[in-house]
């Protein structure tokens, strides 16, 4: 934006409102008056930044520097780590919300709920969101220095560098992998049950999950599980999409605007819906937004019993405008969601309390039938995220050591060759990742599960993981009663 477009645009403020007036008047005194010479355009992102930090925590502006960054993480695909982040209000950076399956941040060892207050040795506290996140962005390959504070930890650690890398996001995914490296949905243990696990509701999701369910159907699906735990949202047109595929008829949700007026009302339709089953949602502190309303919707139409622990309370709907021509974005929040059952979703914000946020007694958020409630420790959380993590990356490297034992030498040369390249990555302790080609993404993996040292979790024992075999046995217990009252009905 030019200084010219940006006084015209002051001036036409001073026609149509008078604040535009006092506004030009100022930007006016600054570049003439002011003892270092100032660039206009950053003065008028800083102002608009300025008014947007008047407004809740999820509305911003995206200058011309950071739109790109912007578009790319709602297109699914983009430069970076593999990290979802909010606003943390306690220590005033960052908190990753989740980590996405087998980008760098997972190999790293970034778990859910880690503080990030530093970014190659520069501290981000104070800034917003999207210019702290920027921070993170930068060329394909290069590192990334990145200081944080774990859940129970005394002391900020640094990790080691982190390289950057083309992030195509995942968002539909199961438990375990088969032998070529697709998820499968189905528990190990118990094939009866599938188990679909959603990291983000972006773009692809809604076509993914369709996929996957056409799959599930056609091998005649007994029980689900669907797990949003760690799911920060995402779109809401695919939330409401997801909410479509398991009932077929009823309010979704309505967003309502100023004075609570409702807005929007989403119905379900009844093509396309897949039912006859009984089905879990988890959900934990990280599920927020989208995935709220997917496990809001499901347990009041007594679709599916929700299992795990409280959800976060972000239950507010933000619209992204195009501004200056398209070249900037402004996303701002413009009405609250609220559940089928006319119940408020959204955490608001009290001063009063020591996180900002509204007391546990009032109601915001999803939270678990009674009595599949499981609250887990930040400790037990912790765990269990290390835990998940590993066990996505342990099958990984499982499946690239099974194929690289099936794929011969073509001469004895070659295999001399590799055979120093293997005992050189045995010395180094790095493997490189299965999923992509190292030199064409730029990137190097860190450590392998067993050399992260995770306490007492063996990443191939799913006891670790309590809600989800809550939410097994529970399903088990249905399946079993179905069985004998069909064997009762027979005889």
């Amino acid at each position: 934006m030019s200084a010219a477009v940006v006084s015209l645009v002051c001036y036409q403020l001073q026609d149509r409102n008078p604040y535009g007036r006092y506004f030009s008047e100022i930007v006016d005194q600054i570049e003439e008056r002011y003892v270092e010479k100032v660039d206009r355009d950053q003065l008028f992102e800083s102002a608009i930044k300025g008014m947007m930090g008047k407004l809740d925590e999820n509305s911003n502006f995206f200058g011309h520097t950071e739109t790109e960054g912007f578009r790319e993480a709602l297109d699914q695909e983009f430069g970076g780590i593999g990290i979802q982040v909010s606003h943390d209000e306690k220590s005033k950076g960052l908190v990753v919300v989740a980590t996405m399956p087998d980008t760098p941040a997972q190999k790293a060892g970034l778990l859910a709920g880690d503080k990030i207050i530093k970014v190659d040795g520069a501290d981000i506290r104070g800034l917003s969101v999207s210019d702290a996140s920027r921070k993170m962005r930068g060329k394909v390959g290069d590192p990334v220095k990145l200081t944080i504070l774990r859940n129970g930890d005394d002391k900020p650690q640094e990790l080691s560098p982190i390289n950057r890398a083309i992030i195509e996001i995942q968002s539909v995914l199961g438990d375990t992998r088969t032998p070529d490296g697709n998820w499968n949905f189905y528990i190990a243990d118990d094939p009866r049950i599938a188990y679909v696990r959603i990291t983000s509701f972006g773009k692809h999701t809604e076509r993914d999950l369709k996929a996957v369910m056409e799959q599930l159907q056609a091998r005649g699906i007994q029980a689900m599980i669907l797990d949003l735990r760690n799911n920060p949202g995402g779109f809401l047109e695919t939330a409401i999409a997801t909410c479509d595929m398991f009932i077929d008829r009823g309010t979704i949700l309505t967003t309502r605007g100023r004075d609570n007026e409702v807005r929007d009302r989403y119905e379900a339709t009844a093509p396309g819906t897949y039912q006859g089953f009984p089905m879990v949602v988890l959900v934990n502190r990280y599920s927020a937004s989208a995935s709220e309303i997917v496990a809001a919707c499901l347990q009041d139409h007594h679709r599916a019993i929700v299992m795990g622990e409280r959800s976060y309370g972000k239950g507010t709907v933000q619209h992204v405008i195009p501004v200056s021509g398209g070249r900037n974005d402004l996303k701002l929040t413009t009405a609250y969601y609220w559940r089928p059952s006319d119940r408020n979703i959204h955490r608001k914000p009290d001063p009063s309390q020591p996180d900002g946020r509204a007391k546990e007694s009032e109601e915001w958020g999803v939270s678990p039938d009674k009595p599949y409630e499981r609250r887990l420790s930040d400790e037990e959380l912790k765990k269990l995220l290390v835990w998940r993590s590993d066990r996505d990356l342990l099958q990984l490297s499982e499946i690239k050591k099974s194929a690289a034992a099936k794929t011969p030498p073509t001469d004895a040369k070659k295999s001399d060759t590799t055979e120093k390249k293997d005992t050189e990555k045995k010395d180094t302790g790095k493997k490189s990742d299965p999923a992509e080609t190292p030199d064409a993404a730029g990137t190097t993996t860190d450590d392998t599960p067993s050399e992260r040292k995770t306490p007492d979790a063996n990443p191939a024992d799913g006891s670790v993981d309590t809600q989800l075999q809550d939410a097994i046995k529970y399903l088990q217990k249905q399946l079993d009663q179905s069985g004998t009252a069909k064997k009762a009905a027979a005889a």
